[in-house]
């Protein structure tokens, strides 16, 4: 799927431009100009001016884009010069903004679900699919479900990568739960192969984001649970449309990667994982760990935690360990991971907060004051001490929001480390910042120690 201004293409951009005013054609040929000097706001303006000058109406979220053959000549030819330019900043105007989908109003391509006529019980007219759900009309988003799976599944993914500009409530309706999804036959897998390769031309196609960002979780969910679910082959170019291992049942998660050679199973959960929050990627790469016993996958996990992102480096090593312990694919996987003995143990006690600031300490007023002088009401801290192995307290810890604040040595105002969103960002020494992650984190998961 090409955009490109060349050939046949070109050919006909010029047979349309010599149709329209010589401003709207000025305008326009500036626009296809691929120079880096039409900034984002001068081709704004150039594609105001092409619009204004044949009449063609703004877009409004209340009114419904027209139907090709409502257009005037020159707002005809106007708009398929667009269908012959790459991607135009064209979300002024009552317009498909994609050009995928701007070929297909057109006409210029074949159809996709959305041109396809309404049912009679959706729109007696027979019009567009497309037109028929314009609006927010509760009613006829509960019809939707009485589509068959395919044909929603193809609206869906329509839907998702924005055609016709159609609100998030109606394509919240037009799919089931991914959960359900879970509960299909074969329903479905022959659209969905379909949608597969189209899914594909539009993610190397000009019309999508030139960053090659993956596409929306929810469309690569609906296609690749119904290509698993049918058991159609997965081919290699279907791979980058396995979803991020998260949000979803572990069974479904598996049923997707079982879906794929599994000599290809584990670059496609490290493409899938790119980008996604350290999180939900830790824990669910760690659970898929079993069933693709690959370094690659042990890799990504190290880089999250390096990177400060995941789970303390300690806490890693262990659930590693106790899969290792368990299979011997798992301890091949993970030979190359470096193992290192914490230098420092330290565990974590909730201590009772004062309710009110008259009540504070005079070491505690003094700690607080190191970590904000303004500080008017204590319902948002948490006070902790922490302790060695041995059981001594060795420092004072206080968060702000479970997730933010300080760690002062043992009654002194002498700061040592400071937790930032949950992890620490600063401590008087490396040891010191692993110990008390791991604390924090085996005092949240229910490890802690007394």
């Amino acid at each position: 799927m090409s955009n490109q201004t060349s050939g046949a293409g070109a050919a006909r951009l010029e047979e349309l431009l010599s149709t329209l005013p010589s401003k709207v054609a000025m305008a326009l040929r500036r626009v296809a100009a691929q120079d880096d000097e039409v900034g984002q706001g001068e081709r704004e303006a150039l594609v105001r001016t092409a619009f204004e000058a044949v009449g063609y109406p703004e877009y409004s979220p209340s009114v419904p884009i027209p139907l090709a053959s409502e257009l005037t000549p020159a707002q005809r030819a106007l708009v398929e010069c667009f269908a012959h330019l790459p991607p135009q900043p064209l979300w002024a105007f009552a317009v498909p903004e994609q050009v995928w989908s701007l070929r297909r109003w057109l006409g210029l391509d074949p159809p996709g679900a959305l041109e396809a006529p309404a049912p009679a019980w959706l729109d007696p007219d027979g019009a567009p699919l497309w037109r028929a759900l314009h609006g927010h009309d509760a009613d006829r988003r509960e019809k939707l479900q009485r589509l068959p799976f395919a044909q929603r599944l193809e609206i869906f993914c329509e839907l998702s990568l924005g055609a016709y500009r159609m609100g998030r409530g109606l394509l919240l309706s037009t799919l089931a739960k991914v959960e359900e999804l879970a509960t299909l036959g074969d329903e479905g897998g022959t659209v969905a192969a379909r949608l597969a390769d189209w899914l594909v031309s539009v993610a190397d196609g000009e019309d999508w984001y030139p960053d090659g960002r993956p596409l929306p979780d929810t469309v690569r969910w609906g296609v690749f649970v119904a290509l698993a679910q049918a058991g159609i082959p997965i081919k290699p170019a279907w791979d980058r449309l396995l979803p991020p291992p998260r949000g979803v049942p572990a069974s479904l998660v598996e049923r997707c990667v079982e879906a794929i050679p599994a000599e290809r199973r584990a670059a496609a959960i490290v493409a899938a994982a790119r980008g996604e929050h350290p999180h939900y990627i830790e824990t669910a790469l760690l659970a898929l760990l079993s069933m693709v016993p690959d370094p690659r996958l042990v890799d990504v996990l190290r880089d999250i935690t390096e990177s400060g992102g995941g789970r303390p480096r300690r806490a890693l090593q262990e659930d590693l360990h106790t899969l290792a312990t368990d299979d011997e694919r798992v301890a091949h996987a993970v030979k190359g991971f470096p193992f290192k003995e914490p230098a420092l143990d330290l565990h974590l006690r909730a201590v009772d907060m004062p309710s009110t600031l008259s009540d504070l300490s005079d070491l505690q007023r003094r700690q607080f004051e190191g970590e904000d002088g303004d500080i008017d009401d204590l319902d948002f801290y948490t006070l902790y001490s922490v302790h060695d192995a041995t059981g001594a307290q060795l420092y004072d810890m206080y968060l702000f929001c479970h997730s933010d604040g300080s760690v002062y040595r043992r009654g002194t105002t002498d700061e040592v480390a400071v937790f930032v969103q949950c992890g620490v960002a600063d401590a008087e020494d490396e040891d010191l910042g692993n110990a008390l992650d791991y604390a924090l984190y085996t005092y949240r998961m229910g490890r802690a120690r007394t």
